[in-house]
């Protein structure tokens, strides 16, 4: 806006009210930006205080675990196994091979199987015509193979495909790999376990060698030094004396 006049002073003054009209326009315009700002951060405050209330509901829905002051050896313990939970009794948990499976070397090992498969190719030497049915030999397999579980005792998962690769090919014959896992469970009970009775102590009889006439034995009793180890319920040297 343009204001004509004469007066030089009655000038100054319209451009100094010019000038604070336009920095209190600017100043609204901040003022308008934080509002809007204050007002994004009100609705995610909101959004998280919501999240929050969905939460502790949950948690407050779990009930809450019973105390009791005595137990016996047929109450039973929730213990997860397989996506599943199975119920197992204190007398099964407590038991001293139960403990030393729990302790002991529990381990899952991969084990692999190829299957070994011969194709024709005698009529193509670059063995195109071999690999074409290469394929559909795979799924073959799997309809044969796939999710057959070995020894359920080792483990509840079946066969599972592993891969493939090319052996070799000739002018007449391409042969063609597939490999197939599982996985079985192997503990301390697969594993090597002395037998007999500990060593305990050494009776050694001595003869004395007298070509004329017959000397008394002498015996000499020894008992096992060291430090013995008890494992799998036997008692084992640690090779320390009697190595």
């Amino acid at each position: 806006m343009t204001i004509a006049t004469g007066d030089e002073a009655l000038a100054v003054d319209v451009a100094a009210v010019q000038a604070n009209a336009a920095s209190a326009l600017t100043a609204a315009g901040t003022a308008l930006a934080n509002s809007a700002t204050a007002l994004s951060n009100s609705v995610a405050a909101q959004a998280s205080a919501s999240a929050a209330a969905a939460l502790a509901a949950v948690a407050l829905s779990v009930p809450a675990l019973d105390v009791v002051s005595s137990v016996t050896s047929t109450d039973t313990v929730p213990i997860g196994q397989g996506g599943s939970t199975v119920a197992v009794t204190l007398q099964t948990l407590l038991n001293p091979e139960t403990i030393d499976l729990l302790d002991g070397n529990l381990q899952i090992v991969t084990e692999t199987i190829g299957v070994i498969v011969e194709f024709d190719a005698s009529a193509d030497r670059r063995g195109q015509a071999g690999v074409s049915p290469v394929e559909a030999m795979k799924y073959a397999l799997f309809r044969a193979l796939l999710s057959w579980v070995i020894d359920p005792e080792r483990g509840a998962r079946g066969l599972f495909y592993a891969g493939g690769e090319l052996l070799t090919f000739d002018r007449a014959r391409l042969f063609w790999m597939y490999r197939m896992s599982f996985e079985a469970t192997i503990s301390d009970a697969d594993g090597f376990v002395p037998r007999g009775d500990p060593l305990t102590n050494v009776t050694e009889t001595i003869q004395p060698d007298d070509p004329i006439k017959l000397a008394t034995p002498i015996v000499a009793e020894e008992a096992v030094g060291g430090t013995v180890a008890v494992w799998g319920g036997f008692v084992w040297d640690d090779g320390d004396v009697w190595g």
